[in-house]
């Protein structure tokens, strides 16, 4: 759920070649044309369909909307 929602996301923004995010590592590869957008519309991108990134968190509303397989994990559990 959250690689295709992510991926779809990116892939539909203005400049991306192509998105492709790996579960285990939790990491999206993005191919993208650097005068059409940059990393940080990139990270917003993932942050407006409820993911946190290394930036820019997701709103606590969007966030809450997610599965349950994609919600955030409290820290030391």
């Amino acid at each position: 759920m959250c690689q295709e929602r992510i991926e779809k996301a990116l892939q539909k923004t203005e400049g991306v070649c192509k998105a492709s995010w790996d579960v285990e590592s939790k990491m999206a590869t993005v191919q993208y044309d650097d005068t059409r957008v940059k990393p940080d519309q990139l990270y917003a991108v993932c942050a407006g369909v409820g993911h946190d990134t290394q930036s820019i968190p997701a709103s606590d509303d969007v966030h809450a909307a997610l599965p349950e397989c994609c919600q955030r994990k409290s820290k030391g559990m």
